[in-house]
């Protein structure tokens, strides 16, 4: 109720003001006359007149539209967000300020208001610049309008609800050379899990088909240069890839140690990146509390789905898991990315070895990897931690 009469108190203070100060004025050009003495008069009236209409406009005349110009960011890139402003009638608005809000996590490059007279102007446009410095989804919900007379003694805000959404991808891990080097069949997978070691180039993973004329975008490794000599043109090599061929990539959400999920989303990011640039068919699944899973694909448009999917997941506390959604298909090989070992990754890990799928778990160099593992002979790449994880945690697990 303070607040309330505060308000109330300082309206009719400044309306006070208002009539003594036009008083004082009218006054003033009735003794002193002459055209200065009334044009000072007449210009300060008209001034107060529409800051006060200007202040009793419903705002709700006022439109706003934003548009972001790239709506998916990498980490680190900028992008240029557009505000238009528009009256949908003869209103006086002396002046109007826009500012936008900017959800946090976020970098404002540029300042996301603006300030316009809008006596006349139905239309005003401004841009400013962001930049995306942490993976996530980030709503842009509203703007903040104000509006009032010059001198500054009445003042009008709304809230515009306008949404947008901005989404940061993770950054793509190195794949470490124990992953890339090795074939990614089911008869070789079956070899490295009996112990062996297998280092091979990429085109030896898939079965040689026949020979096509050269495509921009082929990999020059790719080329058979003894059907290039003959034919005296480029031609290369085209490889069979069937769905043995590909691999599931699954991550388990459940960490209660944000940088090692942190790190796993960009290892994640990473193999599917990895994927797509070799052409290679994938599928994804993310279990936890929540399971997002996708369809096989080896395109573009797979890629940012799953991408999309990565931007928004989040880490779940305790061992709670979703089902698998329905109808999804594991591929032959699944590639297991957990951001901490626990007894849930141990059990699925099992299941899926059960089942007989060829199973590659990558887990957090933070840790030692289960002797479990070992035991099923699963093998196992460590990932060097890409963001800082909770050392004395992960000491007490380590100790335990």
């Amino acid at each position: 109720m303070k607040f309330k009469y505060g308000n109330f108190f300082g309206l009719v203070f400044r309306l006070l003001f208002t009539v003594i100060m036009i008083a004082v004025l009218y006054s003033y050009a009735m003794f002193q006359g002459g055209f200065i003495s009334w044009f000072l008069f007449y210009s300060v009236v008209t001034i107060v007149v529409l800051g006060m209409l200007s202040t009793v406009t419903p705002l709700k005349f006022v439109q706003v539209s934003r548009t972001i110009r790239d709506q998916q960011l990498k980490n680190g890139d900028h992008t240029t967000v557009e505000v238009t402003v528009k009256k949908t009638g003869p209103f006086p608005l002396l002046y109007l300020g826009v500012m936008d809000e900017v959800p946090k996590g976020v970098r404002i490059e540029s300042h996301p208001g603006a300030f316009f007279f809008m006596l006349f102007a139905k239309e005003k446009t401004y841009s400013y610049v962001v930049k995306g410095v942490k993976r996530g989804l980030y709503p842009f919900d509203h703007f903040t309008l104000e509006t009032g007379d010059m001198i500054g003694f009445f003042r009008r805000k709304a809230i515009k609800k306008v949404t947008n959404e901005l989404g940061v991808y993770p950054n793509l891990a190195t794949l470490p050379d124990s992953f890339l080097q090795r074939k990614m069949q089911p008869h070789h997978l079956a070899k490295l899990e009996g112990g062996g070691q297998a280092k091979s180039s990429y085109d030896e993973t898939m079965d040689f088909s026949n020979v096509r004329e050269y495509v921009a975008g082929d990999r020059l490794s790719s080329i058979d240069w003894k059907v290039t000599a003959r034919q005296n043109k480029l031609a290369t090599k085209a490889f069979d890839r069937e769905e043995s061929r590909g691999y599931t990539v699954m991550f388990d959400t459940r960490s209660e140690d944000n940088g090692a999920f942190e790190s796993a989303i960009e290892w994640t990011a990473g193999l599917v990146d990895h994927s797509f640039e070799h052409g290679i068919l994938m599928n994804f699944a993310a279990v936890g509390e929540t399971s997002y899973t996708t369809k096989k694909g080896q395109d573009h448009a797979h890629l940012r789905h799953v991408m999309n999917i990565l931007v928004k997941i989040t880490p779940t506390a305790g061992m709670k898991r979703a089902p698998i959604q329905k109808g999804f298909q594991f591929l032959n090989t699944v590639i297991y990315v957990t951001p901490t070992l626990h007894d849930g990754a141990v059990a699925d890990v099992r299941k899926l070895k059960q089942l007989g799928q060829h199973v590659i778990v990558f887990y957090g160099n933070h840790e030692a990897a289960p002797i479990q593992f070992k035991q099923m002979r699963i093998p196992t790449i460590e990932m060097p931690l890409t963001h800082q994880t909770d050392v004395r945690r992960v000491s007490r697990r380590r100790s335990s």
